[in-house]
């Protein structure tokens, strides 16, 4: 099979990004109240934020965070031509680019932090209050051994942010609500962040690094789920984690041959079911849409995704729909998805139940947005981008 070299390099950068990204498209766990009513993926209509190059929103998408005058800083979002707002920056934060970072919920906190995978695994992060920017920085407990026992062993004790000792800094923060943080190490180690203080603590050890980093981690209802592969690019496999007690069912899903690079976009609001595409971002080829119900690990595949490439996605706040960003049917990547064809990248709605096909919203732009892995959907009816080492961030505006 043959790529273009700008999309070659497209699809070598979104695999670059799901070994080390995520966040719960939904991830406070909390019920929703009875004032959310979800579109009707019939008449849905969607609109795309101006985000003025923040490198995150949050899920109201009221505020954004901009790297200003080489300061991390929160501000909020202005209708496009609108004049600026102050902005509130942070403290004491070393920067080394445009860190990725995500807002908690309500948008009064935010994390931000350095790409293990491009910064040698330092694993920096602070928390900063989003109306203050007092800033602490988030602490890791030091192991020096991946494994189950290793990492164990390693939770008494303690290092500073820069990770120095440390084989399994973070690479990914998921917020449950403003008040409850986790990380997700590189080799699948789950670790309890107290906000407040920057403090933590290992709530599940992961595995021999050898196996593989996690892909694109994901966050619902008190369950985090993370694809799981070999380094050979084999034996792919779906691992949830309990933030309740750190119980961890690995495998909870395991994906027949052929499926090794399986891309997680999101869990329910309930922690019930997980949405993923069977595309292969490293080959560059198409595949199916499917909703797994975690408790069985049976799957259902949503109709008429077959032969195409989703490439993030999120369940509602009340679990009834998913959303997908998503190409139309493709043989393979030989030509970039346009427009024309009717193969170009779409923000589209379908049943949770996989009973009908994605619908494209009305008005959705055709532009991919750096769009990749899980996104976040709140009850304000915005759909944005999670967390993300590529440090650009997107949103629509979804009613209907």
């Amino acid at each position: 099979m043959k790529t273009t070299p700008l999309l070659r390099t497209a699809v070598t950068a979104a695999l670059l990004v799901f070994a080390v990204s995520g966040c719960g498209g939904e991830v406070s766990g909390s019920s929703v109240g009875p004032s959310y009513s979800p579109p009707d993926p019939a008449s849905a209509t969607a609109q795309s934020l101006d985000l003025q190059k923040a490198v995150a929103v949050s899920s109201s998408g009221a505020l954004i965070a901009v790297i200003q005058d080489g300061q991390f800083c929160v501000r909020d979002r202005e209708p496009t031509g609108a004049k600026g707002t102050a902005a509130t920056c942070a403290e004491s934060i070393e920067l080394s680019g445009r860190q990725p970072a995500v807002f908690s919920p309500t948008g009064s906190r935010i994390v931000v932090f350095d790409s293990a995978a491009e910064y040698a695994g330092r694993g920096r992060a602070w928390i900063v209050n989003s109306a203050s920017g007092t800033t602490v920085p988030i602490t890791l407990p030091a192991s020096t051994s991946s494994s189950s026992a290793g990492a164990t062993a390693a939770a008494t004790s303690g290092t500073d942010s820069t990770g120095a000792g440390r084989q399994d800094s973070a690479i990914t923060y998921l917020w449950q609500s403003d008040d409850a943080l986790y990380a997700v190490g590189l080799a699948g180690a789950v670790y309890r962040v107290t906000p407040s203080t920057g403090e933590a603590v290992l709530l599940a050890p992961g595995g021999d690094r050898s196996t593989g980093s996690p892909s694109a981690p994901a966050l619902g209802g008190g369950t985090i789920a993370m694809v799981l592969r070999g380094v050979s690019g084999t034996g792919a496999r779906l691992v949830t984690v309990s933030v309740v007690d750190g119980t961890v069912r690995d495998p909870a899903v395991t994906f027949e041959e052929g499926v090794t690079q399986p891309i997680l976009m999101g869990v329910s609001p309930d922690g019930a079911k997980a949405l993923l595409s069977t595309a292969n971002l490293q080959t560059a080829v198409p595949g199916e849409t499917r909703i797994y119900d975690l408790a069985s690990g049976e799957h259902s595949v949503v109709p008429g995704t077959e032969s195409t490439f989703a490439a993030g996605g999120a369940f509602s706040p009340d679990g009834s729909l998913v959303a997908l960003v998503a190409s139309g049917k493709l043989v393979d990547f030989t030509s970039a998805p346009a427009a024309a064809d009717g193969n170009r990248f779409h923000l589209q709605l379908a049943p949770a139940d996989a009973s009908t096909a994605p619908r494209d919203l009305i008005g959705a732009d055709d532009e991919t947005r750096n769009v990749y892995g899980p996104l976040q959907w709140s009850t304000a009816g915005v759909i944005a981008t999670a967390a993300s080492p590529v440090p650009t961030a997107s949103a629509w505006t979804v009613s209907g």
